[in-house]
């Protein structure tokens, strides 16, 4: 016996490490996994408690410490006993193997996730393994130290060693006992599992017997409470479902539910009357042959193969009748319960799907008809001329349409949600915000259906004329308030612009009556003017320089030129003279003005001449030009009674279309600018307003007649050309004049030269004057030069002159304005008669039509009355050389 147990317990013999794991490490081993199994299935069943998830990571690390106790005591057997290792590698690998992989469920599926998602189906085959190894491994160990110790028995029999064979005994009792207990523990896992799989069908009736008081008592105890959950929860899942079919079935849309595999099993009432289906013939049938819409099935075999648990989107449906039916589809992924549909019997069923079909057409109608609605509004808005501005409660802007981009200069996405006071300038903003607020508290309106005259501020900070409009309505309880802008600058541009034109309209109006009257007075008083002064001529020339009436006759002739003076400017201002044009340069006039000028206005005012670089040609009359310029330096000058500073500046400039838009008055073209300035007392707005109207004056009486310019306006007007006047009282005045630029080379228009003595008449000329007085002076002084002349006072009597005398007549002189004939028309049957006869045209009244139809007859052959004798017989030789 002692020799016996000796060989079993030396730890240098295979037989010692086999025994330990048989007596110790295997049991052991067994005995955790098998609480692990137990423990890990009531969990899978009841999803988890934060207790056993505890007692499982300390199981786990139990079985990891006793798998590896297992692996050294092999390890140090085989090394003592190499034979064995042919007959336990492979039980020792698979026992390892199914060991391990069951930790790495226990350690992903219990430990590392927050809720158990493993079913009991699938947890306990794994756990099952590992414990079946465990007993392999065991059952092969034991058979192979049987073996041995049979062998040692044997020899220590034959010794009649009693000692190792009580010892051995005692080893099979020990064995004994730890297969009983194994198959204890083997029949009360198997009473879990049976109790596992009736929770998993459904069945929560089933119990386990909990007699005992050890740890497999209190593990069955522990599940059939979770059994007890499990039934209630069972039960509750039943109604849930059972309401959940009432609710599908009560739905107004349609509902199908379908299989993985797309076959029906089941479609609701409103299903079925849209599609007009029998409930038996839609329950197992494939899906496109309850409903046949292209791309539905498509659409479903997607939502699986995707993994998406919703999809929504939208298909038609053809009907019998060939009308198309919009249909809004939705397919849930769900899970279908076990045992839906004959062919799910006894299996779980995963990936169903459920489908919403809706029959839209009448949204769909409802919706074209929104749709239309909205953009023919926005339509309506974006095409509005007035800017249309919608702001909410808060202030806000809501709307903005491309008007209201136009008008402030802001895109309409950098408009929207910002505040509208960006629209308004800053004077205007505390009222904004205050009417606001106030409409908002007492919902009294102020200017709300009215229209406001006020400003607007533009996106480059620009401020402008606007009108605004206000309407507040109510939307979803929120006030919103909508704002019509009208820009209305153009319109106020406008409205100046034609008080401008009436103000000119009536000082023309004035003028023109000025002028009318002017031309009626004209034509007798040159014509006595033309009297007085060639009879003061003729007195002078008979007089000696000694002679005491001398100084009468020359006080005679000197008012007589005054008189002449004056009827020139009345016929200047009323724009009826005759103006006699020539191409000339405004910088060179104005330079040959400069001497008189300055004696002009004395020494006490500085006067300052800026002519541009290049030439300025006009066509205009070079003495009433330089009547302008005279005019509007002696204004400057008694405008400055303490002396000052006056500057005439010439300058070209272009009025394009755009310019004379914005500013009026003078038309598009090129002109010839003459600006006289000066730094004198400046004039107001009332004074401005008769500035130009004849006789007015702001100086003292017997300081001026009130013509000077309105003489300027009647000579500029009647040269095409336009005056503008810009004044403010303390601040000096400005002039300026624009006439039209022409091209080519200015025509010598010097000074005359030295008087030279007239040559001797000769020939014949033919008078035709009706006024008595002129037709004598004109004669006389037609032959005191040596002509032969022909008068009288009747133009027909003049035609028959021509028709009987038979010498040449070189001239006509005529009047322009006589009965039976006119000049021009006279001039014409002579000149049929005489074709080469010269013709002098003679006129103090410039208004009658007869001289705007001359034309080129009368170019260089006019003569203004009243006239001396010498400048008479000067025109007269003139065209007799011509």
């Amino acid at each position: 016996m002692g020799n016996a147990s000796n060989l079993i317990l030396d730890p240098t013999t295979a037989r010692y490490y086999l025994a330990g794991e048989i007596i110790t490490t295997l049991p052991v081993l067994s005995e955790y996994i098998g609480q692990e199994r137990g423990l890990g299935m009531g969990m899978a069943a009841g999803r988890m408690f934060p207790a056993q998830k505890t007692n499982l990571i300390l199981l786990r690390g139990k079985v990891l410490a006793a798998d590896e106790a297992k692996d050294k005591g092999f390890d140090f057997a085989l090394r003592a006993k190499p034979d064995l290792k042919p007959r336990l590698d492979g039980p020792i690998g698979r026992c390892g193997e199914a060991v391990r992989a069951f930790q790495d469920v226990v350690q992903k599926e219990f430990i590392e996730p927050s809720r158990v998602d493993i079913e009991p189906q699938a947890y306990f085959p794994v756990a099952t393994r590992a414990v079946d190894t465990v007993f392999e491994l065991y059952d092969r160990v034991a058979s192979e130290l049987d073996a041995i110790l049979a062998a040692h028995i044997a020899g220590y029999v034959s010794k009649r060693n009693l000692v190792v064979a009580v010892s051995l005994a005692a080893l099979f009792i020990a064995v004994f006992l730890f297969i009983a207990f194994h198959i204890s523990v083997k029949f009360a896992v198997l009473d879990m599992v049976r109790l596992a799989e009736s929770l998993s069908s459904g069945d929560s009736s089933v119990r386990l017997k909990a007699t005992s008081h050890d740890e497999l008592g209190d593990l069955a105890r522990y599940l059939n409470k979770t059994a007890s959950r499990v039934g209630q929860l069972i039960d509750m899942l039943n109604l849930r479902r059972k309401y959940a079919e009432t609710i599908i079935a009560s739905m107004p849309v349609g509902i199908i539910v379908l299989r993985g595999n797309l076959i029906v099993v089941r479609t609701n009432r409103a299903l079925r009357e849209t599609f007009g289906l029998e409930e038996s013939a839609a329950a197992g049938r494939p899906l496109e042959d309850v409903l046949p819409v292209a791309g539905l099935r498509e659409a479903a075999l997607d939502v699986i193969a995707t993994g998406m648990m919703q999809h929504a989107f939208r298909l038609e449906a053809i009907g019998g009748d060939g009308a198309r039916r919009p249909l809004r589809v939705t397919i849930v992924k769900t899970r279908l319960a076990e045992g839906e549909g004959e062919e799910g019997k006894g299996e779980e069923q995963y990936g169903a799907l459920i489908v919403v079909v809706e029959d839209v057409s009448e949204e769909e109608r409802l919706k074209g008809l929104a749709d239309a609605a909205e953009r023919s509004y926005r339509n309506v808005v974006d095409n509005a001329v007035d800017g249309i501005v919608v702001m909410d409660q808060d202030g806000r802007i809501s709307s903005f349409n491309r008007a209201a981009e136009r008008l402030f200069g802001y895109e309409r996405a950098q408009a929207l949600g910002r505040p509208v006071t960006m629209l308004i300038p800053e004077k205007y903003r505390q009222a904004h915000e205050e009417g606001l607020a106030r409409y908002i508290r007492t919902r009294r309106p102020r200017m709300l259906g009215s229209t406001a005259s006020l400003e607007g501020l533009r996106k480059n900070g620009a401020v402008f004329p606007i009108e605004l409009s206000v309407s507040a309505h109510d939307v979803d309880g929120k006030t919103v308030f909508t704002g019509i802008v009208r820009d209305v600058t153009e319109r106020l541009r406008m409205e100046q612009a034609l008080r401008n034109r009436e103000t000119q309209l009536r000082q023309s109006q004035k003028m023109e009556a000025v002028g009318r009257l002017a031309g009626g007075v004209a034509h007798d008083f040159n014509n006595l003017l033309t009297t007085i002064l060639s009879c003061s001529d003729f007195l002078l020339r008979n007089l000696k320089p000694d002679d005491a009436n001398r100084a009468d006759v020359l006080e005679i002739e000197s008012a007589g030129n005054r008189a002449a003076a004056l009827t020139k400017q009345i016929l200047a201002f009323g724009r009826k003279q005759m103006l006699q044009s020539q191409r000339m340069d405004l910088n060179a006039m104005v330079n040959e003005m400069q001497g008189m000028l300055r004696r002009l206005i004395g020494e006490d005012i500085e006067l300052s001449i800026l002519p541009c670089e290049k030439p300025l040609i006009i066509d205009a009359d070079r003495g009433q030009a330089g009547q302008v310029i005279m005019n509007l330096v002696v204004n400057a000058r008694d405008a400055m009674p303490n002396g000052g500073k006056i500057v005439i500046e010439t300058a070209p400039v272009d009025f394009d279309e755009e310019y004379v838009h914005r500013h009026g008055a003078i038309p598009p073209g090129a002109y010839a600018a003459l600006a006289v300035s000066d730094t004198g007392c400046g004039m107001s707005e009332a004074v401005q307003s008769h500035l130009f109207e004849p006789f007015f004056t702001t100086k003292e009486t017997g300081k001026g007649t009130g013509l000077g310019l309105a003489t300027v306006h009647g000579i500029i007007a009647q040269s095409r050309g336009h005056v503008t006047v810009y004044s403010k009282e303390g601040r000096g005045t400005t002039f300026k004049i624009y006439l039209p630029r022409s091209g080519g080379q200015a025509e010598n228009g010097g000074s005359a030269a030295q008087q030279a003595e007239l040559p001797k008449g000769s020939g014949t000329v033919l008078l035709v004057e009706d006024e008595a007085s002129v037709r004598e002076v004109a004669r006389r002084a037609l032959a005191l030069n040596g002509f032969t002349v022909i008068a009288t006072g009747d133009p027909l009597e003049a035609l028959a002159v021509c028709g009987r005398l038979k010498e040449p007549i070189r001239l006509l002189i005529t009047d322009m304005i006589m009965p039976k004939l006119n000049g021009l028309e006279l001039a014409r049957k002579v000149k049929a008669m005489r074709p080469d006869i010269q013709t002098l045209y003679m006129s103090g009244y410039t208004e009658h039509a007869v001289l705007e139809q001359g034309g080129k007859e009368m170019e260089g052959a006019f003569l203004q009355k009243p006239f001396m004798p010498r400048a008479f017989l000067e025109k007269i030789h003139e065209i007799l050389r011509a």
